[in-house]
């Protein structure tokens, strides 16, 4: 069986479209992509996820609760 080859596309910017399980990085924004074939999913880096550290703005409902022991 031969090594699998991964691609990962890159640009500024959102990509417009992506294959199901296609990976992309978007430069300018800081944000790692994999499609679905029909949606892009945000699923890593800095401009997907609230980093513990510096400012950022974080929009939406957000709901946090303490874990229960």
């Amino acid at each position: 069986m031969s090594n699998p080859i991964l691609k990962l596309k890159r640009g500024n910017g959102a990509p417009a479209s992506l294959s199901a399980g296609e990976p992309a990085y978007d430069l300018q924004n800081e944000i790692l992509y994999i499609g679905d074939g029909t949606n892009l999913d945000k699923v890593g880096g800095k401009g997907a996820v609230v980093m513990l550290d510096g400012n950022q703005t974080v929009a939406g409902v957000k709901t946090f609760s303490e874990p229960t022991t």
